[in-house]
């Protein structure tokens, strides 16, 4: 960030202020209860690939979109499932 950024931002009555890491839990209360979730389904998907024997250098991550994009809705469905069960939305009134 430069003063030019902070005067541009400051002209458009924007307030910016910086958050230690370690209090961001503060602001984001999503990133401890729902999106903790999300990222254990995550990772649940690499270690079921170990656990069915598949040696970690073999796991290939491809990052083009169209191998990305699906495989992305497919996970963020099945814990949209799970959000939508009465644990998830207990987790959600947290």
């Amino acid at each position: 960030m430069t003063n030019p950024v902070f005067e541009k931002l400051k002209k458009n009555y924007i307030v910016v202020s910086l958050v230690h890491a370690d209090m961001i839990h503060l602001f984001q209360p999503l990133v401890l209860t729902v999106n903790v979730h999300f990222k254990q389904c995550m990772k649940r998907k690499v270690m079921q690939r170990l656990d069915d024997g598949e040696k970690l250098e073999s796991i290939e991550i491809k990052f083009k979109l169209s191998t990305m994009k699906p495989l992305y809705a497919k996970w963020l469905m099945e814990v949209y499932e799970q959000m939508t069960t009465a644990t998830g939305r207990e987790i959600c009134l947290k």
